[in-house]
């Protein structure tokens, strides 16, 4: 059957007599208007991607100072007693959070070194490349220091965000990326994994965490 054919059979499913050709498109990409949009201060942006987040089912905590943060995220490990952790070994994370984890020490699983143990960690823990306000969602790159394992295999994901890392659109945050090398994966995070079968229901956590815990300092 060649295309036309096909077509044809499509519309007459439909109750149409004929192919009708689409549209012509006079706007291609995003409108001007939009690619101009900008959330102008920090604060704002910071408040627009907390509230898209929980929206969208994350648990977000925002905190004014970094010792504040590690507070909250010993609380959080605390409070979820995970039997393995996993964490990026990219400089700033390992910085950011290894006082915290020290008394978890015997419980931090190595992705690449044993990916098998890896699969079945209870939390994993990144920090961000971006996040954008409008959409709630995470941006992470992936490289041999920061495994896409880590936000990918646990039930619980924990990210860490600066404020500064909040641009208000993806088009800001795609800008990033031109020219240099990129890099071997770019994660758009929006929410904790969903999933839904052909009568749309709703699964959540088959394909990636049910439960993601975002850390913001401001």
């Amino acid at each position: 059957m060649n295309r036309e054919a096909f077509l044809l059979h499509l519309a007459k499913q439909l109750g149409r007599p004929e192919i009708r050709n689409p549209p012509k498109r006079e706007q291609i990409g995003a409108p001007d208007h939009w690619k101009s949009f900008v959330l102008p201060r920090k604060s704002e942006r910071v408040d627009r991607f907390c509230q898209e987040a929980r929206t969208l089912g994350a648990e977000v905590h925002c905190f004014e100072t970094q010792q504040q943060l590690q507070e909250g995220l010993q609380a959080l490990l605390t409070s979820l007693k995970p039997q393995s952790i996993l964490r990026w070994d990219h400089t700033e994370c390992p910085a950011m959070i290894d006082s915290v984890l020290n008394r978890w020490k015997s419980r931090i699983v190595d992705p690449i070194a044993d990916p098998s143990q890896a699969l079945h960690a209870d939390v994993g823990i990144t920090t961000v490349d971006f996040a954008i306000a409008d959409t709630g969602t995470l941006v992470l790159c992936s490289d041999e220091q920061k495994s896409r394992g880590v936000s990918l295999f646990p039930a619980h994901h924990i990210a860490i965000v600066d404020a500064d890392q909040i641009r208000t659109r993806m088009g800001e945050v795609l800008a990033e990326f031109r020219g240099g090398k990129p890099p071997s994966a770019i994660h758009f995070i929006t929410g904790p994994s969903r999933s839904s079968d052909i009568e749309n229901d709703l699964s959540i956590g088959v394909h990636g965490p049910a439960v993601l815990h975002i850390l913001v300092k401001v």
